[in-house]
């Protein structure tokens, strides 16, 4: 089977799953790098402050990876304020619940800029 399939079948998944769960959860999808530029440079995310993830990003010139995190909703919350920091970039996001449930980052870099795709 085809590596995008199985990602996408695992991500159709998580999905389903998460909606019979009762909690106010939101799923962020990072895309790893698909140019050797941004390889090894470190990935900050923050949830209203607090910082939920952090890893270095990995480049694959064959498929994308991604890297799935999670984390719980503040319920007397009416939004949260995501922030991705990558190298001295700060990129900032107002997700709403449950508009913006599942959030896929890409970063990329262009014209020696980096950049962030964003689809919520």
């Amino acid at each position: 089977m085809n590596k995008k399939k199985v990602f996408f079948v695992f991500l159709l998944f998580a999905l389903a799953f998460a909606s019979c769960v009762d909690k106010r959860e939101v799923f962020v999808n990072i895309e790893q790098p698909t140019r050797k530029a941004l390889h090894n440079d470190d990935i900050k995310v923050f949830a209203n402050g607090k910082e939920v993830y952090s890893d270095k990003m990995t480049y694959s010139n064959v498929v994308p990876r991604y890297e799935t995190i999670s984390f719980v909703y503040p319920k007397n919350k009416a939004e949260i304020n995501l922030k991705v920091e990558i190298r001295d970039t700060i990129f900032s996001y107002s997700v709403k619940y449950p508009e913006s449930k599942y959030i896929i980052l890409a970063p990329y870099l262009q014209e020696d800029t980096i950049r962030m795709g964003y689809k919520s």
